[in-house]
């Protein structure tokens, strides 16, 4: 069965329950897509982005290719040794508990290099794109809010703090034995897929000049359609050339997304 068009999407109302917001919010890099396919003139304001995301994903995934490469040659022969009994038990467990060390610091690393980037390259652009966007659905003149390059700056500063301080703390629950690990890995994914989706959904937000405060409580009651969203943001971030182009439409599909949980129907 098709999906239905942007706006039909919209007026139907958002998904109460937490798995079917988590399936919105993902959905919604398509829904963005969509959205430009349907409206050629906006894609004017979606190419510099995305050539620029082209750019960013290529030296991430050169970054976290390289710190594998680096485990790899490096730190894995150090954990193969010749013993016998418990003792080769401890030292495969010992193997696991720093690989999924390295898997929380090169993915951790990887994803600040890139929002790093992201945020000072795009976010401007995203602005921009985003407000075209909501001026083609209908918004109030007095509503809007123009999304400047220092408030990005300052934004993505923010953000890369919350997320470097908060994964630190996790990163510090892997000197737990057995079950460290696990949790570390599932609390810094779970906030990471949080802080990206606040990221995106506080486009449509900031342009209705909404306080970032208040940007975090509005993703917070929302979680589901925030986590889903920024969990798309992950696994695309490491897609070549087509996750630059579904970056960008997420951005879009943000718009989307935020009139969807607002019920708002577009104007004509």
């Amino acid at each position: 069965m098709p999906s239905p068009p942007p706006e039909a999407w919209i007026a139907d109302p958002a998904s109460k329950t937490t798995l079917g917001a988590v399936f919105e919010g993902a959905s919604a890099p398509w829904r963005g897509f969509r959205y430009l396919a349907a409206n050629p003139p906006l894609w004017r304001y979606a190419a510099l982005p995305i050539i620029l995301n082209f750019f960013i994903t290529a030296v991430s995934l050169f970054t976290l290719i390289s710190l594998a490469v680096l485990f790899v040659r490096y730190i894995h022969p150090m954990m193969t040794t010749d013993v016998e009994g418990v003792w080769r038990w401890l030292a495969w467990g010992g193997e696991i508990l720093i690989a999924i060390v390295m898997l929380l610091v090169c993915g951790g690393l990887t994803i600040l290099m890139w929002k790093l980037m992201e945020g000072v390259l795009c976010g401007y652009f995203y602005g921009i794109l985003v407000e075209k966007v909501e001026r083609s659905l209908g918004i109030a003149e007095d509503e809007i809010t123009s999304i400047s390059f220092l408030y990005n700056l300052v934004d993505t500063i923010i953000n890369l703090t919350l997320l470097i301080s908060v994964n630190v703390v996790f990163f510090m629950l892997n000197f737990f034995p057995i079950i460290g690990g696990l949790a570390a890995l599932v609390l810094s994914t779970g906030f990471t897929w949080f802080i990206l989706g606040v990221d995106f959904l506080n486009y449509p937000l900031a342009l209705r000049g909404v306080r970032r405060l208040d940007q975090f409580r509005y993703g917070r009651r929302h979680l589901g359609h925030n986590v889903g969203i920024g969990g798309a943001i992950f696994f695309f971030e490491f897609l070549p050339i087509i996750g630059a182009i579904l970056v960008t439409s997420t951005a879009v599909g943000a718009v989307l997304l935020h009139r969807k949980i607002e019920n708002a129907q577009p104007s004509k």
